[in-house]
């Protein structure tokens, strides 16, 4: 008696239409994240990075000058080791203890903080009856001297657009604050109620 065998023929593989169309936007997706224009994006990010961190140090100064009793020094350098006298603030920063004032690192003088520089923004400052790269507290935390001015540090980015710029404000009680866009024309505004701009 002969047994019958069944044969089991292969499946046609390949592609449905449904499954190819999903396959075409999936790949679509892909190719549109992979070539979206981030630069925006980053350039915001870095903006905002910096002026949290120039905050965050303009409060450290602050309050290391209140702590020490001492007059203490924050300006612009290039190598980390003392002043500058730069008006390019991106390029670096320090600040120490300046028992004398004299806004120059001594051999009594402590540096207490240093900043390497900052990438892709640039810092300037306005404002301030300081010379240029220097801003300084005395030992209560505020901006030294009687005839201290308020001022601005801005941040901008590498396309110097002034509708996305940043900064922080200096009072003279030595607080901080962000810049705010006063006047809503979507340009913030710096401690003299102006608009800010850019390099």
């Amino acid at each position: 008696m002969e047994k019958e065998v069944q044969s089991y023929g292969r499946g046609e593989s390949g592609f449905t239409l449904i499954e190819l169309m999903i396959t075409v936007a999936v790949l679509a997706i892909l190719l549109g994240i992979a070539t979206a224009d981030y630069g925006p994006v980053v350039n915001n990010n870095r903006l905002v990075a910096a002026v949290n961190q120039l905050q965050g140090e303009l409060g450290f100064a602050r309050s290391s000058a209140a702590s020490s009793s001492s007059s203490l020094t924050f300006c612009s350098s290039s190598d980390g080791a003392s002043c500058s006298g730069n008006t390019n603030w991106e390029s670096g920063w320090l600040i120490f203890t300046d028992a004398d004032g004299d806004r120059a690192v001594d051999s009594d003088d402590r540096i207490i903080k240093v900043n390497s520089g900052l990438e892709g923004v640039s810092m300037r400052r306005a404002g301030f009856s300081f010379p240029t790269g220097v801003i300084q507290f005395n030992s209560r935390g505020e901006l030294m001297g009687n005839a201290a001015t308020s001022g601005s540090f801005i941040f901008c980015g590498p396309d110097s657009d002034e509708s996305v710029a940043r900064g922080v404000v200096l009072q003279i009680s030595g607080a901080s604050r962000l810049m705010v866009d006063e006047n809503s024309d979507n340009i913030v505004n710096n401690h003299a109620g102006g608009d800010v701009t850019c390099p």
